[in-house]
């Protein structure tokens, strides 16, 4: 019996032996072969994601060409369009299909919505906000001036450049430009003075819908007066002024109120 387990003994070391011998020589190997499996599973992911992606754009342009009641070849410079705005955005091809399908409801054709992807995606990207609203306000600003899609990338530039330069957040862009912006066409007004003019009211403190509406209704009672803004803010500023060269600034205040009052 000792001999027996003596026996077994030395067979169960040899046999622990031996495999930690094996385990040493292919441990490299089996390292490696893990690390090719990994890299199969990725591939086999990152293709299964890629196909997925394709099949999601295939879909979306089937919907794109179905509103603009066309065949999918004859949108195939929408689609070369949003290729090359995915290409350099943040936002994937299928998004800027998405878009494209929004801005097809709000009525653009396709020739439109070619003219529109670009500065919207860099106008929503630009101001933190989904490609659906960048749109929306990017369309009813350019109806709101009487302006084609053709000026889509200047009015782009020129709405994230108040955004940056003033208080206003893409939100109260919004709020504020649905009541000025009607008067500031009757009046002649532009883009960039309504704009410069509401940030400057809201960055003194003034919320940005009440900022619109006193500038509404201030140009309409200027322009029946025969002055322009410009012209109404000048006489107020000479009759404080005035007051100043005077030393009469505090005889003179409630006249000068008066006068503000009269004028908006």
């Amino acid at each position: 019996n000792k001999k027996a387990s003596s026996g077994a003994g030395k067979s169960s070391k040899g046999f622990m032996g031996k495999l930690g011998g094996a385990l040493s020589r292919f441990g490299p190997q089996a390292l490696a072969l893990t690390a090719i499996t990994k890299g199969i599973q990725a591939i086999g992911a990152a293709i299964a994601d890629a196909a997925k992606r394709v099949v999601e754009f295939d879909k979306t342009m089937q919907e794109v060409s179905g509103l603009l009641g066309t065949t999918r070849d004859e949108i195939f410079a929408v689609e070369r369009e949003i290729i090359k705005v995915a290409g350099a955005s943040v936002n994937t091809s299928n998004q800027i299909a998405k878009l494209s399908a929004s801005l097809i409801t709000l009525g653009k054709t396709k020739d439109e919505v070619i003219d529109l992807l670009k500065p919207v995606d860099d106008l929503a990207v630009g101001m933190k906000t989904t490609s659906d609203a960048a749109g929306q306000f990017l369309v009813a600003t350019l109806n709101g001036f009487g302006k084609t899609t053709a000026s889509a990338k200047e009015y782009a530039n020129t709405l994230a450049a108040i955004r940056t330069s003033t208080s206003l957040t893409f939100q109260k862009m919004q709020d504020s430009f649905s009541y000025i912006t009607p008067i500031a066409r009757i009046l002649g007004k532009d883009l960039v003075e309504t704009g410069a003019a509401v940030g400057l009211l809201a960055d003194n403190g003034m919320r940005a819908e009440s900022a619109a509406r006193l500038l509404g209704t201030a140009n309409l009672r200027l322009a029946k007066k025969g002055l322009s803004l410009e012209q109404g803010l000048a006489k107020i500023s000479n009759a404080y002024a005035n007051s100043r060269d005077r030393g009469t600034e505090a005889a003179d205040a409630t006249s000068n109120l008066q006068r503000v009052q009269e004028l908006f």
